[in-house]
C-alpha cells in the first residue's frame, strides 16, 4: 500500500494570504490584543475566516488542473474580500491607510 503525498497548500497561494495572516497578528489599538480572527469576531463583530477556513475555501483551486498563475488569480479573488474587510477594521483602529 502506498502512502498518499500531502499537497503543498502554500504553492499556489498569493501574497495576499501573507498580508492577511500578518494583519491577524497585528495589535488591536482598541483592546491591545492581537487582531486574531477570534478577537475580531467576538469583540468587534467582524466575521472573518481563519487560516483553516481559507484553505478550505481555496482547496478547489489548489486541486484544479489549471496553471499555477491561473490558480493564484482565482485564489486571490477568494482572499481579497476578507483582506479588504480586515484592512478596513485595522485602518479604523490606527487612523492610517494600508494600501
Amino acid at each position: 500500500m502506498f502512502l498518499q503525498e500531502k499537497m503543498n497548500q502554500c504553492r499556489r497561494m498569493p501574497c495576499q494570504l501573507i498580508q492577511y495572516l500578518n494583519l491577524t497578528k497585528s495589535i488591536c489599538k482598541i483592546c491591545y490584543v492581537p487582531n486574531s480572527v477570534t478577537h475580531c469576531r467576538k469583540v468587534h463583530g467582524i466575521s472573518l475566516p481563519d487560516l483553516e477556513e481559507v484553505l478550505e475555501l481555496t482547496s478547489k483551486y489548489q486541486k484544479k488542473k489549471i496553471s499555477r498563475k491561473e490558480a493564484i488569480q482565482e485564489i486571490r479573488k477568494v482572499i481579497e474580500p476578507f483582506l479588504k474587510k480586515l484592512k478596513s477594521h485595522v485602518n479604523n483602529q490606527h487612523g492610517i491607510v494600508y494600501i
